[in-house]
């Protein structure tokens, strides 16, 4: 387990989560993808109006609120931080918890219900009701007890991932799914036979 908290924390430090001028950047990543509704950050879109108006949408609300949540926690102003996540579980019905470490250019296109503690890397895409957690994870090994997702994963409406569970990089899990065990590279959860597919996005 100190192994998997040590590479957690350098995963932090990779996205430069501590930092002012990585939480702007992970924000800008982050409206970039909205822009795009894709999982690549292509050049479209950068119009000032149009990221004006990304800007106020609740999507973009909710995850600058969770990373300036990040932001305080990991520069141990604890409970300001914890006052922030508890804000935006107020304002926008969403569960992310300040330790939870995700990537830059996450989406999260219906906020409300959306449940998620532990790590991800670029690129995250969470539906409606997805739940990503540990039921056993305290405030102090939250990210020991939880999933830890790569890049490019998406989770879609009303999945489960639960426990110490790796999902490495480019994995889609459909809708209604729940999941308690790895899952490697390129693959696609899929509710027909709940087999493991090559995927071929």
């Amino acid at each position: 387990m100190q192994n998997e908290h040590s590479q957690e924390h350098k995963n932090c430090d990779k996205y430069h989560h501590s930092f002012w001028k990585g939480l702007r950047f992970n924000i800008r990543q982050d409206i970039n993808r909205y822009l795009t509704k894709s999982q690549t950050n292509k050049a479209l879109g950068k119009g000032f109006k149009r990221r004006l108006s990304a800007f106020f949408m609740p999507e973009i609300q909710c995850l600058m609120l969770y990373r300036l949540a990040h932001f305080l926690y990991v520069n141990q102003w604890k409970n300001l931080g914890l006052f922030v996540a508890r804000l935006n579980q107020i304002v926008h019905k969403v569960n992310i918890p300040p330790q939870s470490c995700i990537g830059p250019g996450c989406r999260l296109s219906h906020p409300p219900g959306v449940v998620f503690h532990g790590s991800a890397g670029k690129r995250l895409t969470l539906f409606s009701l997805a739940v990503c957690y540990s039921s056993t994870a305290s405030a102090d090994t939250i990210l020991e007890a939880c999933p830890r997702l790569g890049n490019n994963v998406q989770l879609g409406a009303y999945t489960t991932v639960s426990g110490p569970i790796k999902i490495s990089d480019n994995v889609k899990i459909f809708p209604l799914l729940q999941t308690k065990r790895d899952i490697g590279k390129n693959k696609t959860l899929i509710r027909r036979k709940l087999r493991y597919k090559i995927s071929s996005h």
